[in-house]
């Protein structure tokens, strides 16, 4: 259809082009006969003359423009059927280099994950040598991936385990959403038989200060609030290593643990899960879990509303391992009302990963 079409005026050029030959030849006849026949003289012969003279070589600029025309048109079109080719080729190139990047995704993030997982690892086991540095980044990193609760690993510190408990946590104090401290590691006591809810005191270990010093610190307040029994004497080289297990459990990819880990008491993991072992069980699921508690009633200050909760201990648990589990899940994960005090006007320790990252 387009062929006729662009044949068409062609075939209207040609017949132009003949006519006026034919044209520009009579006019120069006429010239040239009305001299010998008629005897023309003056002005009439030049003219005539001219005419068909201009007439021919309009036919001849007809023929020679369309002649460049064509060759123009051609050009033209193999201009644009190589750059469509072009165009082609390369949106060909690109979409095989897309196919390929999407094809190599994979590898590269399980390249990335692994890269990560490795680096987890090492600061897991950078804390063998346990250094203000080396705890802070893996507490941090933690933190920031809401491995474990709140910003916090609570440790058992005592041999034990219905014995002191250790916070440890790194972050800041801040006021109006300030921060109007340095970056220091707290560590909050949470000594045996204590009545308190809560706990009753906190050392910050500081860049600048040998972890001994702060034992020696979080020795003489528990002295002085009347913690010195064998069970609220915090033995730190287990703290730090339950930290380290902790972390461990719940930090890298490949942790046991899928987080946030709320506490880990022997090999049993409190998780918004329920209680589950290191080896992968899930020993009581969260749903088996009684009726919420106050903080009151599991420190017996509300005795008629508090619910019993004697699950069964596994076998090859120990006995105040499973007690201090149940009991900690029961807190942590079966819904306590807490009772929240402060405004912001107040100082606010918030762990670094968490309210922020710097």
């Amino acid at each position: 259809m387009s062929d006729e079409r662009d044949q068409t005026p062609r075939r209207m050029g040609i017949g132009w082009m003949v006519l006026s030959v034919l044209l520009g030849l009579g006019i120069l006849a006429v010239a040239v006969k009305g001299q010998d026949w008629w005897q023309w003289q003056g002005i009439w012969p030049s003219i005539l003359t001219n005419a068909g003279t201009a007439v021919l070589l309009a036919s001849a600029l007809f023929v020679l423009e369309r002649r460049f025309t064509g060759r123009v048109i051609r050009a033209n079109r193999r201009a644009v059927r190589e750059a469509a080719a072009e165009v082609e080729e390369s949106l060909q190139r690109r979409t095989d280099e897309l196919a390929a990047r999407i094809d190599a995704l994979q590898q590269n993030v399980d390249e990335q994950a692994e890269e990560q997982r490795v680096w987890h690892h090492g600061l897991v086991a950078a804390m063998d040598d346990a250094t203000f540095d080396n705890v802070a980044a893996a507490l941090a990193e933690a933190a920031r991936l809401n491995a474990i609760d709140r910003g916090t690993v609570r440790a058992q510190a005592n041999v034990d385990p219905r014995g002191i408990w250790l916070d440890f946590s790194y972050g800041a104090t801040f006021v109006n959403s300030q921060p109007v401290s340095d970056n220091v590691i707290r560590i909050t006591a949470y000594p045996a038989g204590s009545a308190h809810p809560f706990s009753l005191m906190s050392e910050d270990w500081r860049q600048d200060d040998g972890i001994v010093n702060v034992t020696a610190r979080v020795r003489d307040r528990l002295r002085q609030n009347g913690y010195n029994q064998p069970n609220n004497r915090p033995n730190w080289s287990l703290a730090l290593r339950n930290v380290q297990r902790a972390l461990d459990a719940t930090l890298p990819d490949d942790a046991p643990i899928a987080g946030p880990l709320r506490r880990l008491v022997g090999d049993l993991a409190v998780t918004d899960r329920g209680i589950e072992h290191l080896d992968g069980r899930l020993l009581i699921p969260v749903a088996d879990f009684p009726a919420p508690a106050t903080s009151w009633e599991l420190h017996g200050r509300d005795e008629a509303r508090s619910t019993a909760w004697n699950p069964a201990r596994p076998d090859g648990v120990d006995e105040a391992v499973w007690e201090v589990a149940t009991t900690e899940a029961r807190h942590l994960v079966g819904g306590v009302t807490r009772l929240h005090l402060g405004s912001l006007d107040q100082e606010m320790w918030i762990p670094k990963g968490i309210g922020y990252n710097t």
